[in-house]
């Protein structure tokens, strides 16, 4: 009963974080070339601040629910726990290898050309969000 409670979490968690990163991808990050320069700094701040205080929180429970699935897979379909889990560090990785640094790169100012990689960067978390939503989603749809 345990485990099908963490799943159906881990499950909620991971479409909520779709929903989310398609939110930034689509809106929010696209709207940083229409922030004044003079604001940019502080907008950029508070963007941090605030997206860090939703998105840590989910990401870590993601994390941590994913781990815990995988750990106990041999009564699931393990592979699929295993893809699950690698998106997860792949999602990870680009956070805090790629836009991690370019939002710190962005506190000193407006930069048509990072808001632009910023953008790009982000495109590959919300097609690895998107999938393991949906390959979870096939094989527990209940």
């Amino acid at each position: 009963m345990t485990t099908l409670w963490i799943l159906k979490l881990h499950l909620f968690i991971s479409f909520a974080l779709t929903g989310v990163i398609w939110f930034i991808q689509i809106v929010h990050y696209p709207s940083f070339h229409y922030i004044e320069k003079t604001n940019f700094k502080e907008f950029e701040q508070a963007h941090i601040y605030r997206t860090s205080i939703l998105l840590g929180p989910l990401m870590t429970l993601e994390f941590v629910t994913g781990a815990f699935l995988l750990a106990i897979s041999f009564y699931l379909p393990g592979h699929i726990l295993w893809i699950n889990f690698i998106f997860i560090v792949l999602i990870w990785s680009i956070t805090w290898f790629w836009s991690i640094p370019l939002h710190k790169k962005m506190n000193r100012g407006k930069d048509r050309d990072l808001i632009n990689n910023l953008i790009l960067s982000n495109w590959p978390r919300a097609i690895l969000w998107t999938g393991k939503s949906c390959l979870l989603l096939i094989y527990f749809p209940n």
